[in-house]
């Protein structure tokens, strides 16, 4: 295995491309393996890869090989396997859930969507920004409660380290959202974006939580 693998999550039939400036930051790649009609490899006049767009057909998974130089000069560092997944994403974020589970779709660092549907625990909650006060007649008495949200946190145990590397892009993603079926609407969320722990040597089954607040603020009155 090489520390030049990488795994890129695809939708079927929805194109995704994929900059590899981004995907390798600092390297330079070709790709050894033939590719189907569907993978454009955009190349440079040194025929190296710049930039890919993919539009699988089918749900599959699909694996290329390549190698990978260093970017100041053509040194072949290692090879490389590229694997899509693809998924019927769009069709599961549709007719996937009931109103009780959060069904969370995200953008991810390679350019796709992704999603997740968490069926266990939530907490829901309203998150407070700082506030002011003043004094009036001696008595102090609160101008302004800051920004408010509501927020909520959702829970899910007994995964494989599989689906904690799937997640683990949602926690740094900069743009998700919450899917409602009732409605087929997209809300806008934040995610909290502290450290957290992936995990340990010692489990076998993981666990995975997290928490975001929706991106529309509460009115609150001022005095």
């Amino acid at each position: 295995m090489s520390i030049y693998d990488k795994t890129i999550y695809l939708s079927e039939s929805e194109l995704t491309e994929v900059d590899l400036a981004f995907l390798y930051p600092f390297n330079r790649v070709k790709v050894t393996s033939s590719l189907p009609a569907w993978f454009i490899d955009n190349k440079d006049v040194n025929n190296y890869s710049t930039f890919w767009q993919i539009t699988p057909p089918i749900s599959s998974t699909f694996t290329y090989n390549l190698d990978v130089y260093s970017s100041d000069e053509p040194t072949l560092l290692d090879t490389a396997v590229i694997t899509l997944l693809v998924a019927d994403i769009y069709n599961n974020i549709a007719n996937c859930c009931s109103d009780t589970d959060t069904n969370i779709v995200w953008f991810n660092r390679q350019g796709g969507w992704q999603n997740y549907i968490f069926n266990q625990r939530f907490d829901n909650a309203v998150e407070v920004g700082k506030a002011s006060t003043f004094i009036n007649n001696g008595i102090v008495k609160y101008a302004d409660r800051g920004r408010v949200y509501n927020s909520k946190t959702v829970y899910i145990t007994g995964l494989t380290k599989t689906e904690i590397d799937y997640l683990d892009t949602l926690r740094y993603s900069i743009q998700a959202y919450e899917f409602n079926p009732s409605t087929s609407a997209f809300t806008p969320i934040l995610l909290d974006s502290t450290n957290f722990n992936k995990y340990n040597s010692k489990e076998n089954m993981y666990e995975f939580n997290l928490t975001y607040k929706y991106a529309t603020e509460l009115n609150v009155q001022f005095q």
